[in-house]
Protein backbone atom coordinates (compact mmCIF):
# COMPACT_ATOMS: atom_id res chain seq x y z
CA UNK A 1 0.00 0.00 0.00
CA UNK A 2 1.29 3.60 -0.92
CA UNK A 3 2.07 5.84 2.11
CA UNK A 4 -0.93 7.95 2.15
CA UNK A 5 0.39 11.69 1.30
CA UNK A 6 2.42 9.90 -1.51
CA UNK A 7 1.59 11.34 -5.44
CA UNK A 8 0.27 7.67 -5.93
CA UNK A 9 -2.53 7.90 -3.29
CA UNK A 10 -3.25 11.10 -4.78
CA UNK A 11 -3.33 10.14 -8.03
CA UNK A 12 -5.68 6.95 -6.86
CA UNK A 13 -7.90 9.27 -5.23
CA UNK A 14 -8.38 11.98 -7.48
CA UNK A 15 -9.06 8.85 -10.49
CA UNK A 16 -11.59 7.44 -7.88
CA UNK A 17 -13.44 11.15 -7.40
CA UNK A 18 -13.28 11.14 -11.35
CA UNK A 19 -14.95 7.93 -12.03
CA UNK A 20 -17.65 8.37 -9.40
CA UNK A 21 -18.65 11.96 -10.62
CA UNK A 22 -18.50 10.81 -14.34
CA UNK A 23 -20.59 8.04 -13.77
CA UNK A 24 -22.93 10.01 -11.28
CA UNK A 25 -23.12 12.86 -14.18
CA UNK A 26 -23.76 10.34 -16.81
CA UNK A 27 -26.73 8.71 -15.06
CA UNK A 28 -28.23 11.87 -14.22
CA UNK A 29 -27.84 13.32 -17.92
CA UNK A 30 -29.51 10.12 -19.21
CA UNK A 31 -32.03 10.38 -16.87
CA UNK A 32 -33.07 14.29 -18.09
CA UNK A 33 -32.70 12.93 -21.65
CA UNK A 34 -35.39 10.10 -21.25
CA UNK A 35 -37.69 12.49 -19.09
CA UNK A 36 -36.76 15.84 -21.80
CA UNK A 37 -40.13 14.73 -23.79
CA UNK A 38 -42.37 15.16 -21.00
CA UNK A 39 -44.41 18.22 -20.55
CA UNK A 40 -43.46 18.18 -17.12
CA UNK A 41 -39.62 17.66 -17.54
CA UNK A 42 -39.07 21.31 -17.27
CA UNK A 43 -40.99 22.30 -14.11
CA UNK A 44 -39.71 19.18 -12.47
CA UNK A 45 -35.91 19.29 -13.27
CA UNK A 46 -36.29 23.29 -12.24
CA UNK A 47 -38.07 21.75 -8.37
CA UNK A 48 -35.36 19.75 -7.99
CA UNK A 49 -32.16 21.89 -8.84
CA UNK A 50 -33.59 24.84 -7.38
CA UNK A 51 -35.16 23.16 -4.24
CA UNK A 52 -31.89 22.12 -2.22
CA UNK A 53 -30.32 24.89 -3.22
CA UNK A 54 -32.93 27.42 -1.81
CA UNK A 55 -33.29 25.56 1.70
CA UNK A 56 -29.52 25.54 1.88
CA UNK A 57 -29.43 29.24 1.09
CA UNK A 58 -32.40 29.93 3.51
CA UNK A 59 -30.58 27.99 6.28
CA UNK A 60 -27.30 30.01 5.95
CA UNK A 61 -29.17 33.00 6.27
CA UNK A 62 -31.41 31.91 9.44
CA UNK A 63 -28.51 30.52 10.45
CA UNK A 64 -27.05 33.89 10.28
CA UNK A 65 -29.23 35.75 11.58
CA UNK A 66 -29.57 33.55 15.19
CA UNK A 67 -25.38 33.61 14.88
CA UNK A 68 -24.75 36.99 14.17
CA UNK A 69 -21.87 35.45 11.81
CA UNK A 70 -22.32 34.63 8.29
CA UNK A 71 -19.78 32.10 6.32
CA UNK A 72 -18.56 34.13 3.50
CA UNK A 73 -16.13 32.54 0.83
CA UNK A 74 -13.05 31.45 3.39
CA UNK A 75 -13.93 33.90 6.14
CA UNK A 76 -16.35 34.44 8.69
CA UNK A 77 -18.23 37.92 8.86
CA UNK A 78 -19.33 38.86 12.65
CA UNK A 79 -22.29 41.15 12.71
CA UNK A 80 -20.24 43.40 15.29
CA UNK A 81 -17.21 43.81 13.77
CA UNK A 82 -18.14 44.45 10.20
CA UNK A 83 -22.08 45.20 10.02
CA UNK A 84 -22.11 46.69 6.43
CA UNK A 85 -20.90 43.16 5.20
CA UNK A 86 -22.99 41.19 7.42
CA UNK A 87 -26.33 42.82 6.11
CA UNK A 88 -24.91 43.11 2.30
CA UNK A 89 -24.53 38.98 2.39
CA UNK A 90 -27.29 38.43 4.38
CA UNK A 91 -29.93 40.79 1.97
CA UNK A 92 -28.31 39.14 -1.28
CA UNK A 93 -28.14 35.44 0.36
CA UNK A 94 -31.73 36.13 1.69
CA UNK A 95 -33.21 37.83 -1.82
CA UNK A 96 -31.43 34.69 -3.34
CA UNK A 97 -33.35 32.46 -0.97
CA UNK A 98 -36.24 33.90 -2.13
CA UNK A 99 -36.30 33.75 -5.63
CA UNK A 100 -35.24 30.29 -5.88
CA UNK A 101 -38.37 29.31 -3.04
CA UNK A 102 -40.39 31.44 -5.72
CA UNK A 103 -39.15 29.25 -8.64
CA UNK A 104 -40.01 26.26 -7.27
CA UNK A 105 -43.41 27.74 -6.07
CA UNK A 106 -43.90 28.75 -9.24
CA UNK A 107 -43.17 25.50 -10.83
CA UNK A 108 -45.12 23.26 -8.76
CA UNK A 109 -47.97 25.32 -9.49
CA UNK A 110 -47.36 24.96 -13.29
CA UNK A 111 -47.11 20.87 -12.79
CA UNK A 112 -50.27 21.33 -11.34
CA UNK A 113 -52.10 22.77 -13.86
CA UNK A 114 -50.78 20.95 -16.34
CA UNK A 115 -53.19 18.91 -18.55
CA UNK A 116 -53.90 15.47 -17.65
CA UNK A 117 -52.26 13.16 -20.46
CA UNK A 118 -54.22 11.00 -21.48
Amino acid sequence: MPEPDGLAAILRRIAMTAVLSGSLGLALYAGFAAASGHPAAPFVIAILLAAPLAGLTLWQVFDGWRKGEFAVWREIVARGDRPGAYWFNMAWFGICGVALAGIVLWCAWKLLTLPAQA
